[in-house]
């Protein structure tokens, strides 16, 4: 049996391998700014375990997909293009926390290049979004994609009188295709138990009160990080014998919304991140969007 087979039989088995009380489901991708480039779209499907001990730890159990493309259309001659390339992971996570504090240990393994599929996902969404043409004959070659990492995040509240609190986040990731290190804050509006984004997280980020009805909350914030390592950078899509100059530091600034109510919580976010690459003409933008439904 293939690899591709192998791992697509193994996301098959991912609702029998836990035990869950929520489905947790993310989308990203740069439709609505009139771009495909960069990291252009990202899908993450995952159970979230029950537990009924207060304040125990929470498995997650999961699988993502992301899509990275070169930029043909502002930057014809792919002078700071990326390769094509697709990432196919599944993951685990330990959440660990109260209301004040989340902590996040997990490890993925996967596939990087023709078997991640993500040629077949993008040509099946630019059926429904209009995309300039995409060559993915030059994508990077199939490689094992695996990593380990963590992260902390701390909450503080700022009054006594409002639902205003300060939010920060640290941690790192190290792995055989992308390492960095990261570190942000964010202002937080709502309540206490609202949903944290994975946009600034830049980790598995889970809904622990799915099915609470704790009405709207918002978040405001930027974070940076530290890039250690990064093999989706590792050839000219133009030029495949030309090497690419990348940034050891990449700045993310993100803003969002969450609403949970008894049937679920759904978080939107619009996120911006500075260049990747040197020479790169532009900056790259995408939306998050995220639903988190009870299932007990």
């Amino acid at each position: 049996m293939s690899f591709r087979c192998r791992l697509l039989a193994a996301c098959a088995l991912l609702p029998a391998l836990a035990s869950a009380d929520s489905l947790q489901f993310t989308a990203q991708n740069d439709s609505g700014f009139g771009t495909d480039r960069g990291y252009t779209s990202g899908v993450r499907l995952s159970h979230l375990g029950e537990t009924r001990v207060p304040d125990a730890p929470r498995w997650e159990l999961g699988i993502v997909q992301q899509i990275f493309t070169p930029d043909t259309k502002v930057d014809p001659q792919a002078l700071a293009g990326r390769p094509y390339a697709g990432r196919l992971l599944l993951f685990g996570a330990r959440h660990s926390g109260n209301d004040g504090r989340l902590d996040t240990l997990e490890a993925s393994a996967g596939v990087t290049g023709p078997s991640a599929l993500g040629e077949e996902a993008q040509d099946f969404f630019h059926r429904f979004i209009s995309s300039p043409a995409t060559d993915w004959s030059r994508q990077l070659h199939d490689r094992f994609d695996g990593s380990v990492g963590a992260t902390a995040t701390r909450r503080l509240p700022v009054s006594d009188t409002m639902p205003l609190a300060l939010a920060g986040h640290a941690g790192v990731s190290l792995g055989t295709v992308a390492s960095h290190v990261h570190a942000g804050a964010e202002v937080r509006w709502g309540a206490a138990g609202a949903p944290y984004s994975e946009a600034l997280r830049l980790a598995s980020t889970p809904v622990t009160n799915a099915g609470k009805a704790l009405g709207f909350a918002a978040f405001a914030g930027a974070s940076v990080r530290g890039v250690l390592r990064n093999r989706l950078l590792v050839r000219n899509a133009g030029d495949p014998g030309a090497d690419l100059d990348r940034e050891n530091a990449v700045a993310r600034y993100a803003a969002g919304a969450s609403w949970s109510a008894a049937w679920g919580t759904t978080s939107f976010a619009l996120v911006q991140e500075s260049h990747e690459l040197a020479r790169q003409p532009y900056t790259m933008r995408f939306w998050s969007l995220s639903f988190a439904l009870p299932l007990d």
